[in-house]
């Protein structure tokens, strides 16, 4: 059955030529936070979250590590930059069984510790946001005790996440909470991004360099 209270909304957007999506809390009508693109930056994050409309990173709550080798992606809560000695590091690892989806877990503020799964879904969708041919719904479900039926969030991305995604969370658990969630579906967008944008410029090369 779908959740029915989403307490959290936000509406996702990347900018076609911007290096960052832009994330507005969609019930309060202001911008929440701003995940900013590092590309081709030597030990710097791929993906810095900042709380607010300031891009100061001051002001940043999470960042994120793509590993070159393997399925991991490494995220940081905590501002890396001004205190990294105080960031509390968790990793998202991509499994398979039927489908690919990825595990991360988050000491809740109660002290106990819970597994969640971002996975693609048919079945559920965030409010008045059905999409189209070319959207795709996703659900972060809790893992613990074996589980995998509690749904405490669904996002649903229109046409290739470029335009607009709108994430509905169903759980308050906490501040770090919110924004794992956040940073971990955003990370996973962007690594497939970067996929989608290397297998495009790789069928551009063939192409132009085919015979005539």
């Amino acid at each position: 059955m779908e959740p029915i209270q989403p307490c959290l909304h936000f509406d996702i957007h990347k900018p076609v030529l911007g290096r960052h999506y832009d994330i507005q809390d969609s019930e309060r009508n202001i911008k929440a936070y701003t995940a900013e693109i590092s590309v081709f930056s030597i030990g710097k994050p791929d993906l810095t979250l900042i709380q607010g409309s300031s891009r100061n990173s001051r002001s940043m709550v999470a960042a994120t590590h793509f590993k070159k080798l393997g399925r991991t992606i490494r995220i940081g809560l905590g501002n890396t930059e001004h205190a990294p000695s105080h960031v509390r590091w968790e990793d998202m690892k991509a499994e398979r069984a039927m489908k690919i989806f990825h595990v991360w877990s988050l000491t809740l503020p109660d002290g106990s510790k819970r597994s969640f799964a971002w996975k693609k879904t048919s079945h559920h969708h965030a409010d008045g946001e059905r999409g189209g041919l070319l959207s795709t719904n996703y659900k972060l479900v809790d893992m613990t005790g074996g589980g995998g039926n509690n749904i405490v969030a669904v996002c649903t991305t229109s046409g290739t996440f470029t335009e607009h995604a709108k994430l509905q969370i169903y759980q308050d658990l906490g501040p770090d909470f919110q924004v794992m969630v956040l940073m971990t579906f955003i990370s996973i967008y962007e690594v497939l991004r970067r996929a989608r944008a290397a297998a495009r410029s790789a069928s551009d090369l063939t192409f132009s360099s085919g015979e005539t």
